[in-house]
């Protein structure tokens, strides 16, 4: 796939499919179609469609990161086919210990296939992985229509404001996950490598907040 330039606000609209519309659908992974998937993938992201950009700027905005709201607009954004190798997780995503967390995304899926292996591994922290499992029948199709999320620059994994102090050997990887984790690492589980993003690289980064 060749890069293709977009603006944030393309950006903020895939965010907000994923953060909004699609977890409406998969409240509860009972689907076993990925064509009757696909058909609502399509009706999610024409809905999103129809918001203006004013509207979108304001989900963005009372989200309630006001680093994440400024990480989109001062970034430049492309969409492109990247390496899941070179993508690194959010630290600490969905409650999972830091040693799950801090390397790769393959790394990530390297470190919970033998969880959900054997499910008598698991316990209450551990509960998220059974919600990534539900994932892997759908996520290539999911990616298709709302790629991930992700910056370049350490911009989440080097963020003073975002991830907490006590996060010392999180490895810094060419791309940080900012949208799209879980997809990520279930794509990972199913023998992916390759994926498609957008890609924000910030216009600036103030030493204030990024280390």
């Amino acid at each position: 796939m060749s890069k293709s330039t977009i603006s944030a606000i393309d950006a903020i609209k895939n965010h907000y499919i994923s953060e909004i519309l699609l977890k409406e659908l998969f409240v509860n992974i009972t689907f076993k179609s990925t064509k009757k998937i696909e058909n609502k993938l399509i009706n999610l992201v024409n809905k999103a469609n129809h918001l203006n950009e004013r509207e979108l700027l304001k989900y963005m905005y009372s989200y309630g990161y006001a680093v994440k709201y400024d990480n989109y607009i001062n970034s430049n954004w492309v969409l492109k086919e990247i390496d899941l190798n070179d993508c690194g997780v959010w630290p600490l995503m969905g409650g999972l210990p830091e040693s799950f967390t801090n390397g790769s995304v393959v790394d990530t899926a390297n470190t919970i296939k033998p969880y959900l292996e054997d499910k008598n591994k698991l316990n209450h922290s551990l509960s998220r992985l059974l919600y990534i499992e539900n994932l892997i029948p759908y996520a290539e199709i999911i990616t298709k229509h709302i790629p991930l999320n992700v910056f370049t620059g350490s911009i989440i994994r080097r963020n003073k404001l975002m991830i907490p102090k006590y996060i010392t050997d999180t490895k810094d990887c060419k791309y940080d996950i900012e949208d799209g984790n879980h997809r990520a690492v279930a794509m990972a589980l199913k023998g992916k490598t390759k994926i498609k993003a957008f890609i924000g690289t910030r216009i600036y980064k103030n030493p204030y907040v990024y280390y």
